[in-house]
């Protein structure tokens, strides 16, 4: 499995080209294809110690990676933890913030 961590809603840059803030919970490479969004909320409890994540309903989606761009460079591969701005080609618009996006159907 490939996972993504949406971290702001995606900007269309053109017609079915979208481009989307994200941190990398598994490494990507340009070609990657997401097919699942998975939304999800927190919330702080036990006196704002422990933040509880609770993932809403997952959908479908077909995003390819088209562009990896990361500390101001082009990159081919993005390893875990690191954030980056990918492009992808594909239909972006129902996805929002604080979303993973997989490649496998939930």
């Amino acid at each position: 499995m490939i996972e993504l961590i949406v971290e702001f809603d995606p900007i269309l840059e053109r017609e079915d080209y979208w481009r989307i803030e994200v941190r990398c919970a598994t490494d990507i490479k340009k070609g990657d294809r997401f097919i699942t969004v998975v939304p999800y909320t927190t919330k702080l409890i036990e006196n704002n110690t422990k933040c509880l994540q609770n993932e809403g309903t997952p959908f479908g989606v077909d995003l390819v990676v088209d562009r990896i761009r990361s500390y101001e460079k082009e990159w081919d591969i993005l390893y875990a933890g690191m954030t980056a701005m990918i492009f992808f080609n594909g239909d972006a618009s129902k996805i929002k913030a604080r979303a993973y996006l997989r490649d496998i159907l939930q």
